[in-house]
Order: structure tokens, then sequence, then C-alpha cells
């Protein structure tokens, strides 16, 4: 689980560097699949791996929370000091301009 659980904070952290990751993972699956059946349809696995890629950059982070909601550990913390702070910005309407 701890692998997965890496892989999967990888996967959503950084979207667009594993996009080529999982293109090349369809395509590697299909090849082999692809050699092993001897049927080049299973090619078409690079497509399913570009599409899984695309869905990573919108998804990839609500994943992996349905994961470590699931299967993560409850933590504790202790606060150890709470000071006020003169930050006022939540205290005017923001307009954006």
């Amino acid at each position: 689980m701890v692998v997965l659980s890496a892989i999967l904070f990888f996967v959503s952290q950084h979207s667009l560097l594993s996009l080529p990751l999982w293109i090349l993972a369809g395509l590697a699956l299909g090849g082999a699949v692809s050699a092993l059946l001897r049927k080049p349809g299973w090619m078409g696995l690079g497509v399913i791996g570009f599409v899984i890629g695309i869905a990573n950059i919108f998804l990839g982070s609500m994943v992996n929370a349905i994961f470590l909601n699931a299967y993560g550990t409850y933590g504790t913390a202790v606060i150890t000091q709470e000071v006020e702070t003169s930050s006022q910005l939540n205290d005017s309407e923001y307009l954006g301009i």
C-alpha cells in the first residue's frame, strides 16, 4: 500500500510530467499483450493510456484523496501555541481588480 500511495501521490502532484508515462505504460502493456497473443490490435492500449493521462490532469488529486480516505491512517496533532495575527484578508470584499 505504501508503494501505491507513493505512485498516486506522484501522479497527482506531477500530472503533466506523468502524462508521457501513462502513454508509455499503455504502449508497453499493449506491446507485451500483442506479442504474447500475436494480435496487433492490443497496441490500441496506448490510446487508453493517453486518455488516462489526460483524465489524470483533472482527476488525479481526487483519486489520491479517495485512496487516502479509504486506506490512510488517522493522525493526531497537538496545538502548542495560538497567536492572533493582524491579517485582514477575510475582512473585506475581494473585487478582483
